[in-house]
């Protein structure tokens, strides 16, 4: 069988609004013997800010000057949110129907909405 297996993925989104996001995922799986296994990924993904956040608000009656307080106030400049993730494991299969996986992984937001 095999012993290293790769995968690698890419997608572009195309938006009206927001840019062209490009994402790439990568993956490599290695078979150290018929228990073991082990393997790496890489990704990147994003997110674009959902339609209510960007172009509604919500106005409640509340004690300012005004009488009005905006609980929601719309924001259209609102960028997509980015995530950079990498994730390595180890499979260990006991038997025909029970396995232990051991995963460690790590995310990074470069852009986030808060």
């Amino acid at each position: 069988g095999k012993i290293l297996t790769h995968i690698v993925g890419v997608r572009t989104d195309i938006h009206s609004i927001h840019d062209t996001e490009l994402t790439v995922r990568y993956a490599i799986q290695g078979r150290i013997n018929d228990k073991i296994s082990v393997r790496l990924s890489m990704a990147e993904a994003f997110k674009k800010p959902a339609p209510y956040i960007m172009y509604s608000s919500t106005a409640l009656p509340g004690d300012t000057y005004s009488g009005i307080s905006y609980q929601q106030i719309p924001n259209p400049d609102l960028v997509a949110e980015q995530l950079s993730t990498s994730e390595i494991g180890m499979r260990y299969q006991i038997n025909e129907n029970t396995s232990f996986e051991f995963i460690a992984y790590n995310q990074v937001f470069p852009r986030r909405i808060n």
